[in-house]
Protein backbone atom coordinates (compact mmCIF):
# COMPACT_ATOMS: atom_id res chain seq x y z
CA UNK A 1 0.00 0.00 0.00
CA UNK A 2 1.46 3.65 -0.75
CA UNK A 3 -0.08 6.57 -0.21
CA UNK A 4 -0.19 9.37 -2.37
CA UNK A 5 -0.52 13.04 -1.10
CA UNK A 6 -1.56 16.20 -3.88
CA UNK A 7 -1.59 19.81 -2.79
CA UNK A 8 -4.37 21.49 -4.66
CA UNK A 9 -3.90 24.97 -6.29
CA UNK A 10 -1.34 25.05 -8.68
CA UNK A 11 -1.04 20.92 -8.38
CA UNK A 12 -4.48 19.47 -8.96
CA UNK A 13 -5.90 22.87 -10.25
CA UNK A 14 -4.47 25.67 -11.88
CA UNK A 15 -5.91 29.14 -11.27
CA UNK A 16 -9.17 28.82 -13.02
CA UNK A 17 -9.97 26.59 -10.21
CA UNK A 18 -10.69 23.67 -12.50
CA UNK A 19 -10.44 19.87 -11.26
CA UNK A 20 -9.97 18.28 -14.82
CA UNK A 21 -12.12 15.26 -15.49
CA UNK A 22 -8.53 13.74 -16.87
CA UNK A 23 -7.18 14.50 -13.18
CA UNK A 24 -10.12 13.12 -11.19
CA UNK A 25 -10.03 9.97 -13.83
CA UNK A 26 -6.45 9.29 -12.99
CA UNK A 27 -6.79 9.83 -9.04
CA UNK A 28 -9.60 6.93 -9.59
CA UNK A 29 -7.65 4.61 -11.30
CA UNK A 30 -5.17 5.14 -8.72
CA UNK A 31 -7.43 4.39 -5.94
CA UNK A 32 -8.77 1.14 -7.44
CA UNK A 33 -5.36 -0.03 -6.58
CA UNK A 34 -4.09 -0.49 -2.79
CA UNK A 35 -3.35 2.97 -2.33
CA UNK A 36 -4.51 5.77 -0.55
CA UNK A 37 -4.91 9.38 -1.48
CA UNK A 38 -4.64 12.40 0.61
CA UNK A 39 -5.10 16.07 -0.30
CA UNK A 40 -2.81 18.82 1.24
CA UNK A 41 -3.45 22.00 1.54
CA UNK A 42 -3.62 25.77 3.14
CA UNK A 43 -7.30 25.13 2.18
CA UNK A 44 -10.10 24.10 5.16
CA UNK A 45 -11.35 20.89 5.73
CA UNK A 46 -14.65 22.15 3.64
CA UNK A 47 -12.27 23.60 1.03
CA UNK A 48 -10.44 19.84 0.55
CA UNK A 49 -13.86 18.08 0.69
CA UNK A 50 -15.42 19.85 -2.60
CA UNK A 51 -13.07 18.20 -4.43
CA UNK A 52 -12.73 14.50 -2.97
CA UNK A 53 -16.34 14.60 -3.50
CA UNK A 54 -15.78 14.86 -7.10
CA UNK A 55 -13.51 11.56 -6.93
CA UNK A 56 -15.31 7.98 -6.61
CA UNK A 57 -13.75 5.99 -4.06
CA UNK A 58 -14.33 4.52 -1.01
CA UNK A 59 -14.25 7.18 1.63
CA UNK A 60 -11.86 4.98 4.16
CA UNK A 61 -9.18 5.79 0.96
CA UNK A 62 -9.15 9.43 1.26
CA UNK A 63 -7.48 11.86 3.85
CA UNK A 64 -7.51 15.70 4.29
CA UNK A 65 -4.42 17.34 5.67
CA UNK A 66 -6.11 20.59 6.55
CA UNK A 67 -4.52 24.35 6.62
CA UNK A 68 -1.04 23.13 5.80
CA UNK A 69 -0.84 20.63 8.20
CA UNK A 70 -2.84 21.85 11.70
CA UNK A 71 -5.34 19.94 11.34
CA UNK A 72 -5.80 15.89 9.51
CA UNK A 73 -8.85 14.60 9.47
CA UNK A 74 -10.63 11.52 7.28
CA UNK A 75 -13.05 12.51 4.65
CA UNK A 76 -16.26 12.77 6.88
CA UNK A 77 -14.00 15.41 8.95
CA UNK A 78 -13.38 13.54 11.62
CA UNK A 79 -9.86 14.55 13.39
CA UNK A 80 -6.83 12.62 13.37
CA UNK A 81 -4.87 15.55 14.42
CA UNK A 82 -5.07 19.46 15.76
CA UNK A 83 -2.84 21.87 16.44
CA UNK A 84 -4.84 24.98 16.59
CA UNK A 85 -3.55 28.62 16.91
CA UNK A 86 -5.78 31.28 19.38
CA UNK A 87 -7.64 34.34 18.49
CA UNK A 88 -4.86 36.22 20.30
CA UNK A 89 -2.81 35.24 17.34
CA UNK A 90 -4.63 36.42 14.52
CA UNK A 91 -4.93 40.02 16.84
CA UNK A 92 -1.46 40.25 17.09
CA UNK A 93 -0.55 39.56 13.67
CA UNK A 94 -3.55 41.27 11.99
CA UNK A 95 -2.34 44.31 14.14
CA UNK A 96 1.20 44.02 12.83
CA UNK A 97 -0.43 44.56 9.42
CA UNK A 98 -3.43 46.91 10.53
CA UNK A 99 -1.78 49.89 9.04
CA UNK A 100 -0.36 48.50 5.73
CA UNK A 101 -2.98 49.27 3.11
CA UNK A 102 -1.53 46.86 0.43
CA UNK A 103 -2.07 43.55 2.85
CA UNK A 104 -5.41 42.40 4.13
CA UNK A 105 -5.64 39.69 7.26
CA UNK A 106 -7.87 36.65 8.24
CA UNK A 107 -8.12 33.95 10.16
CA UNK A 108 -9.66 30.36 9.24
CA UNK A 109 -11.84 29.12 12.21
CA UNK A 110 -14.26 26.13 11.77
CA UNK A 111 -16.24 26.85 8.57
CA UNK A 112 -15.51 30.45 8.59
CA UNK A 113 -13.24 33.02 7.61
CA UNK A 114 -13.05 35.43 10.75
CA UNK A 115 -12.14 39.04 9.89
CA UNK A 116 -12.20 42.08 11.48
CA UNK A 117 -11.48 44.66 8.85
CA UNK A 118 -13.68 44.06 5.34
CA UNK A 119 -12.01 43.11 2.12
CA UNK A 120 -12.78 42.45 -1.51
CA UNK A 121 -10.81 39.44 -1.35
CA UNK A 122 -13.33 38.32 1.55
CA UNK A 123 -16.14 37.19 -0.62
CA UNK A 124 -13.41 35.01 -2.70
CA UNK A 125 -11.45 33.45 -0.04
CA UNK A 126 -15.34 31.92 1.33
CA UNK A 127 -15.87 30.85 -2.29
CA UNK A 128 -13.38 29.01 -2.88
CA UNK A 129 -13.34 27.33 0.40
CA UNK A 130 -16.65 26.66 0.65
CA UNK A 131 -17.09 28.80 4.00
CA UNK A 132 -18.88 31.72 5.63
CA UNK A 133 -17.58 35.24 6.55
CA UNK A 134 -17.63 35.87 10.41
CA UNK A 135 -16.90 39.23 12.07
CA UNK A 136 -14.50 39.17 15.12
CA UNK A 137 -14.10 41.83 17.98
CA UNK A 138 -11.14 43.28 19.32
CA UNK A 139 -12.59 41.89 22.77
CA UNK A 140 -13.44 38.78 21.37
CA UNK A 141 -11.70 35.97 23.91
CA UNK A 142 -8.07 35.63 23.16
CA UNK A 143 -8.18 31.83 23.75
CA UNK A 144 -10.98 30.68 21.43
CA UNK A 145 -9.27 28.01 18.94
CA UNK A 146 -8.45 29.16 15.12
CA UNK A 147 -6.73 27.03 12.58
CA UNK A 148 -4.86 29.36 11.10
CA UNK A 149 -4.04 33.20 9.77
CA UNK A 150 -3.85 34.16 6.47
CA UNK A 151 -2.17 36.88 4.88
CA UNK A 152 -3.35 38.60 1.09
CA UNK A 153 -1.47 41.09 -1.12
CA UNK A 154 -3.11 41.86 -4.59
CA UNK A 155 0.90 42.72 -5.25
CA UNK A 156 2.90 40.44 -6.56
CA UNK A 157 5.98 39.05 -5.07
CA UNK A 158 4.96 41.61 -1.94
CA UNK A 159 6.01 39.01 0.99
CA UNK A 160 9.07 37.73 -0.82
CA UNK A 161 10.83 41.71 0.66
CA UNK A 162 8.44 42.48 3.80
CA UNK A 163 10.48 42.75 6.87
CA UNK A 164 8.62 40.34 9.33
CA UNK A 165 8.88 40.59 13.26
CA UNK A 166 11.86 38.22 15.03
CA UNK A 167 9.31 37.81 17.01
CA UNK A 168 6.87 36.47 14.80
CA UNK A 169 9.60 34.48 13.21
CA UNK A 170 10.01 32.42 16.76
CA UNK A 171 6.58 31.86 17.14
CA UNK A 172 4.91 30.70 14.05
CA UNK A 173 5.93 28.84 10.92
CA UNK A 174 5.75 31.31 8.85
CA UNK A 175 5.34 30.24 4.46
CA UNK A 176 4.76 32.37 1.41
CA UNK A 177 2.20 29.62 -0.20
CA UNK A 178 1.95 31.51 -3.69
CA UNK A 179 2.98 34.86 -5.22
CA UNK A 180 0.41 36.30 -3.05
CA UNK A 181 -0.59 34.59 0.44
CA UNK A 182 1.39 34.35 3.17
CA UNK A 183 0.08 32.58 6.25
CA UNK A 184 0.88 31.80 9.80
CA UNK A 185 0.64 28.23 11.15
CA UNK A 186 1.72 27.14 14.88
CA UNK A 187 5.70 26.95 15.11
CA UNK A 188 6.46 23.03 13.58
CA UNK A 189 3.88 22.46 11.77
CA UNK A 190 3.56 22.37 8.03
CA UNK A 191 2.27 19.72 5.64
CA UNK A 192 5.46 17.50 6.16
CA UNK A 193 3.84 16.71 9.99
CA UNK A 194 0.67 16.64 8.67
CA UNK A 195 1.77 13.51 6.00
CA UNK A 196 3.39 12.06 9.35
CA UNK A 197 0.33 11.89 11.04
CA UNK A 198 -1.10 9.93 8.24
CA UNK A 199 2.54 7.55 8.20
CA UNK A 200 1.66 6.33 11.54
CA UNK A 201 -1.88 6.55 11.21
CA UNK A 202 -1.99 3.92 8.59
CA UNK A 203 1.80 2.42 9.37
CA UNK A 204 2.66 3.07 5.54
CA UNK A 205 6.34 3.22 4.83
CA UNK A 206 8.40 6.58 4.07
CA UNK A 207 9.74 4.78 0.53
CA UNK A 208 5.90 4.66 -0.06
CA UNK A 209 4.87 7.38 0.25
CA UNK A 210 4.91 10.15 -2.38
CA UNK A 211 4.30 14.15 -2.54
CA UNK A 212 3.20 16.22 -5.15
CA UNK A 213 3.39 20.25 -4.58
CA UNK A 214 4.39 23.56 -6.32
CA UNK A 215 4.90 26.10 -3.95
CA UNK A 216 6.58 27.08 -0.29
CA UNK A 217 4.16 25.39 1.68
CA UNK A 218 4.76 22.14 -0.04
CA UNK A 219 8.87 22.57 0.09
CA UNK A 220 9.48 20.35 3.39
CA UNK A 221 7.01 17.29 2.16
CA UNK A 222 8.46 17.41 -1.26
CA UNK A 223 11.88 17.41 0.35
CA UNK A 224 11.28 14.78 2.98
CA UNK A 225 9.20 12.03 0.97
CA UNK A 226 9.38 10.90 -2.81
CA UNK A 227 8.25 14.52 -3.86
CA UNK A 228 7.17 15.16 -7.21
CA UNK A 229 7.37 18.79 -8.18
CA UNK A 230 5.01 20.05 -10.41
CA UNK A 231 6.52 22.05 -13.80
CA UNK A 232 5.13 25.48 -12.40
CA UNK A 233 6.56 24.93 -9.38
CA UNK A 234 9.23 27.66 -7.69
CA UNK A 235 12.87 26.57 -8.12
CA UNK A 236 12.98 26.07 -4.66
CA UNK A 237 10.87 23.38 -4.61
CA UNK A 238 11.74 21.73 -7.73
CA UNK A 239 15.41 21.64 -6.29
CA UNK A 240 14.39 19.39 -3.42
CA UNK A 241 12.18 17.19 -5.76
CA UNK A 242 12.99 13.56 -6.88
CA UNK A 243 11.30 14.39 -10.04
CA UNK A 244 9.56 17.30 -12.15
CA UNK A 245 6.42 16.63 -13.75
CA UNK A 246 4.61 18.73 -16.63
CA UNK A 247 2.72 21.77 -15.79
CA UNK A 248 -0.70 22.06 -14.07
CA UNK A 249 -2.23 23.40 -17.57
CA UNK A 250 -0.77 20.18 -19.08
CA UNK A 251 -1.75 18.39 -16.12
CA UNK A 252 1.29 16.69 -14.38
CA UNK A 253 -0.22 14.86 -11.71
CA UNK A 254 -1.83 12.62 -14.32
CA UNK A 255 1.68 12.47 -16.49
CA UNK A 256 3.79 11.75 -13.11
CA UNK A 257 1.47 8.88 -12.14
CA UNK A 258 1.75 7.54 -16.03
CA UNK A 259 4.75 8.20 -16.93
CA UNK A 260 7.29 8.74 -14.23
CA UNK A 261 5.95 7.06 -11.03
CA UNK A 262 4.04 4.18 -13.59
CA UNK A 263 1.53 3.64 -11.00
CA UNK A 264 -1.44 3.68 -13.28
CA UNK A 265 -2.40 3.30 -17.20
Amino acid sequence: MSLFVFDVDGTLIDRDQVFKKSTIKSLEKLLKEDNIVAIASGRSYFGIRKFFDCVNAPKNKKYCICTNGSEVTDYDGNTLFKSPLKLKDYKDIFKFFENDNNVVCFCYYKNFIGYFKESDFLDWECNSNNMKPLKFFKNDDDNINIEKVICFSSKLNYFSTLNIDNEFKEKYNIVQSSRYFLEFEPKGIDKSSGVNVLKEHLQIDEKDIYTFGDAGNDLEMIKKFNGIAMGNAIDEVKKVAKYVTLDVKEDGVSYALKNILKVIK
